[in-house]
């Protein structure tokens, strides 16, 4: 193969010879380096409208830009005021603190003055809460002298309140055994009009001796002693007719206020009038007031409550 020295010498050999000029042509050039220049202006094409489209960018980003700016210039120039609105206020403080620290140092040495004064009087009160505390001493030992006599007196004085109290009880005992004796008169006085509200006819009011002849000959022994006694010695035992003349009898249990104990009493004292004497008998009570918890046994016409007002306890 051929050689060449330069370049110079190529180029002669290649106008000299056509064809060799034409076979290095067809070798060298390849299709990628024909189609360069087109290539190559589609590329300034591009290039062109990247230029026009950047250029138009950066416009919009200028026209933005400025705007920013003048929105900043804006914020800068308020800053910029309250910057020297703050200044000011600061100035203001400066001197308020300066003024402040000028009292701080008077307090001061006003507050060294005062706990050394302080401290001296501290000393001298203490001297004086000395002879204070001996002179509490004694007042306490004249106290604790004190004391033990009122313990002495305190003795004296329960003593007689239990004393006192003792009597005032057998006194309220005595004046309850007069007022339920004064309520059972008022309550036997009352019989009529007990057994008519009932819707009886009022015959007798009972004595110890007619309740002694009923349960005469009877058999008692399942009723306790205690309870048997209470019953001879019952508040109001009437003797009535009902609408078809028929006897039949009224237990009347009789106090101030009427309570549960009350209405068990009656309703067992009417029990045994049905037993002794094989005869209706119906459980009463009578009074000023009622206990509430009897008013389901009330209501419901178990036991029959007669009303007793003031005036029927009144003492002649």
């Amino acid at each position: 193969m051929a050689t060449f020295s330069t370049v110079d010498e190529l180029v002669r050999i290649l106008d000299d010879d056509p064809r060799m000029a034409e076979a290095l042509r067809a070798r060298v050039l390849t299709r990628e380096l024909l189609d360069l220049p087109e290539t190559v202006a589609r590329l300034a094409e591009r290039m062109d409208e990247f230029s026009a489209a950047a250029t138009a960018r950066f416009e919009q980003s200028d026209g933005r830009i400025d705007a920013l700016e003048q929105h900043l210039e804006k914020h800068f120039e308020e800053l910029d005021k309250r910057i020297e609105a703050l200044e000011k206020q600061i100035a203001e403080l400066t001197k308020r603190v300066e003024a402040l620290e000028k009292q701080i140092a008077e307090l001061t040495t006003r507050v060294a003055l005062l706990e050394k004064q302080l401290a001296a009087f501290e000393k001298s009160v203490n001297a004086r809460f000395d002879k204070v505390d001996e002179r509490f001493v004694k007042i306490d030992e004249r106290f604790d002298e004190i004391d033990k006599r009122f313990d002495k007196l305190e003795a004296r004085v329960d003593e007689l309140d239990q004393r006192t109290e003792r009597r005032f009880q057998r006194v309220f005992d005595d004046l309850s055994i007069l007022r339920a004796a004064h309520a059972r008169s008022a309550a036997r006085a009352q019989a009529p009009a007990i057994v008519e509200d009932m819707g009886l006819q009022w015959i007798r009011n009972l004595k110890v001796i007619d309740i002694l002849n009923m349960i005469a000959g009877k058999d008692t022994s399942d009723i306790p002693r205690n309870l048997m006694r209470r019953f001879r010695r019952a508040d109001l035992f009437v003797e009535t007719a009902d609408a078809q003349g028929e006897t039949c009898y009224v237990a009347v249990e009789v106090s101030y206020t009427a309570d549960e104990r009350d209405t068990d009493r009656a309703i067992t004292f009417a029990g045994y009038l049905n037993r002794f004497t094989q005869r209706s008998a119906y459980p009463a009570v009578a009074s000023l007031r009622m206990d509430n918890r009897i008013e389901g046994l009330v209501e419901s016409g178990t036991v029959f409550w007669y009303e007793m007002i003031p005036e029927d306890l009144e003492v002649d």
